[in-house]
């Protein structure tokens, strides 16, 4: 853990829920995501998600995927923008949360927010059959705390091809993790 004067500012991060933190089915968590959240959390950075998916959609995937123990906030379509419609809903005001930064995979909430004098970090949209790179996770923790040392492991692609297939169907053979 390292004291508040390396936190650039930041106390609270606000993340958005789908594309950014989880893919587009709300079935996976972005790589290296799991890191991240663990670094920041060790070194008490409050966090959050604004997301525009409904309470009841949003909160069981929340749960599902283990997210709950990071996060000590949620704000819901329901919560700021119930007659949101697909495309077209308000701006992400993170002020409301008392958030710093808001990662998004929105532009426009990007500009937003950077507009009412806050940060924003654009991350790009987490798709499930695409690999995202784990540049932008290192980043995006380089922009909270600079002064922490934080580099994720990276799989040889192959290992991590073999590993999708098998993680529908059975463990990994020891043979093939050498």
């Amino acid at each position: 853990t390292v004291k508040d004067e390396s936190k650039q500012g930041i106390n609270k991060v606000v993340f958005d829920l789908d594309n950014t933190l989880i893919c587009e089915k709300g079935e996976s968590v972005r790589s290296g995501m799991f890191e991240l959240l663990d670094s920041l959390k060790a070194n008490n950075i409050d966090m959050s998600i604004w997301t525009a998916s409904t309470k009841a959609r949003a909160e069981s995937i929340i749960d599902r995927l283990d997210l709950n123990q990071y996060f000590i906030d949620v704000v819901y379509r329901d919560d700021y923008d119930p007659e949101a419609t697909w495309g077209r809903s308000l701006p992400k005001d993170i002020r409301y949360s008392n958030g710093d930064l808001l990662v998004d995979d929105s532009k426009k909430n990007i500009e937003f927010v950077e507009s009412i004098g806050l940060k924003g970090f654009h991350i790009t949209p987490y798709i499930s059959y695409i690999d995202t790179s784990l540049d932008e996770i290192e980043q995006l923790h380089q922009v909270i705390l600079p002064k922490v040392k934080f580099n994720l492991k990276r799989e040889n692609q192959l290992l991590k091809r073999i590993k999708k297939i098998f993680v529908k169907k059975k463990s990994i053979p020891k043979w093939i993790e050498c």
